[in-house]
């Protein structure tokens, strides 16, 4: 049972930011009781005053984090909130997605520019190109309900590494390798770097080395996909890095 707005009449707090920000990614998924003349004044504000970018089924990119502390302000008071001061909504906006950011649910994609995910993703390393892990959802899920059958799943699945230049934006490249595919395509994991062929190529053979190798069918075709998953993959950057991308900065 939905409960009420829990800051109708009230000043913002905490956690009640963070719930706005989901709901903003996901408005399908409402926190509390929303009439309906207030969800479509919801819907309106967020199409005028934030404008997001949805480059994927996966994700959206939000334009400034100014822009998404306005909006924030402007559904808090839609729901009869009190009304925030500029500075507040702003400082209790950025701790919000450094919050959700360790939860895996937001990331930092440049300066002033954040991603909402649907799901967990990752983002680590400092440089302008990109290596990035994508798979498709029918796979987890397949491997999931086998772990759940069979105490010996190691949890691995088809995953694709890939890599791309910044004058080939990552989302951009993603989309277009994946247009074949019927299934939801989920990309949980983006390394930026400056050396991206070396980064990708040395992913690729540890993964080789461990026998996690999916052979093409076609040798000019689908020659990066492997078993594993993003945790992998981590520990084989940090292996690299010398570090763990907790310690990494992301710009």
């Amino acid at each position: 049972m939905k409960t009420e707005y829990p800051c109708e009449n009230k000043y913002l707090k905490f956690e009640v930011v963070e719930e706005i920000i989901r709901y903003i990614a996901m408005p399908d998924d409402e926190p509390w009781e929303i009439r309906n003349a207030k969800r479509e004044e919801i819907s309106r504000l967020i199409n005028l005053a934030l404008r997001l970018h949805e480059v994927s089924s996966d994700y959206y990119i939000i334009p400034s984090t100014l822009s998404l502390s306005y909006t924030v302000g402007l559904i808090h008071t839609c729901l009869g909130g009190l009304e925030e001061t500029n500075n507040r909504l702003m400082k209790l906006t950025k701790d919000a997605l450094e919050y959700l950011a360790i939860l895996g649910e937001t990331n930092q994609f440049s300066e002033g520019y954040w991603i909402i995910a649907k799901y967990p993703l990752r983002i680590y390393g400092n440089g302008k190109n990109w290596v990035y892990l994508y798979y498709l959802s029918g796979d987890k899920t397949r491997t999931e309900v086998n772990a759940s059958e069979s105490s010996h799943s190691e949890g691995e699945w088809r995953c694709n590494i890939g890599r791309t230049k910044s004058k080939k934006p990552v989302e951009g490249r993603i989309l277009k390798e994946t247009r074949q595919f019927r299934e939801k395509v989920i990309t949980e994991l983006l390394l930026r770097t400056d050396e991206e062929i070396k980064l990708e190529s040395g992913i690729h053979i540890a993964l080789k080395l461990r026998g996690k190798h999916i052979p093409p069918v076609d040798i000019n075709r689908e020659r990066e996909w492997f078993i594993t998953n993003p945790d992998r993959v981590i520990e084989i950057y940090e292996f690299f890095m010398g570090v763990s991308p907790s310690q990494i900065r992301r710009d």
